[in-house]
């Protein structure tokens, strides 16, 4: 654990440092970026607007139905992801693919040895506190060519369900004779 103990580098901590170290070596190409500190002169007050309401949408605090102030982000992601349980479901299928080309019935691992034949698959996935932002401040201009966002959750919970069948080695090596 003591490794992660330790000062990060410079290129963790600092939020500048790939834009004053790696500019320098893509200088021609300085043009095509957007100076972020030029903005205004670039398109005028209509971004600057446009972000001020972006920010009043998602990060204003509204009065939700216990009576607690809550952020306009909490609100949304409420009405058009989660369910009824506060939970955004994910379906399967579309993790395990990751696992295996010809996946059928969402294996995510088959194992087949002189002991065990292991099929694990995944059932469900479930995602709780998508909702629970407190903090939310969105494109704060700390450079000319770098913005930072801070994002603050209570709680983030992910429930995996899977299902795991085992049974007796069918190699004709087995340990065990079925």
């Amino acid at each position: 654990i003591e490794v992660y103990l330790q000062p990060l580098p410079d290129d963790f901590s600092n939020p500048l440092y790939q834009e004053t170290n790696i500019l320098n070596d893509i200088s021609d190409e300085k043009g095509a970026l957007v100076n972020f500190q030029e903005i205004e002169t670039l398109a005028g007050e209509w971004i600057q607007k446009a972000l001020e309401q972006l920010d009043s949408l998602l990060g204003s605090g509204t009065s939700s139905n216990n009576g607690q102030n809550d952020l306009g982000i909490n609100e949304l992601i409420r009405s058009s992801l989660l369910d009824d349980q506060g939970e955004f479901s994910i379906d399967p299928s579309l993790i395990s693919g990751f696992f295996s080309d010809e996946n059928s019935n969402n294996i995510i691992f088959e194992g087949h040895d002189k002991l065990t034949e292991t099929t694990m698959s995944l059932v469900s996935i479930r995602v709780q506190g998508l909702d629970t932002f407190k903090e939310l401040d969105l494109l704060n201009v700390v450079g000319n060519y770098t913005v930072r966002n801070l994002l603050k959750m209570e709680r983030l919970t992910f429930f995996i369900e899977l299902e795991a069948t085992m049974m007796a080695s069918s190699l004709s090596s087995s340990f065990i004779d079925a």
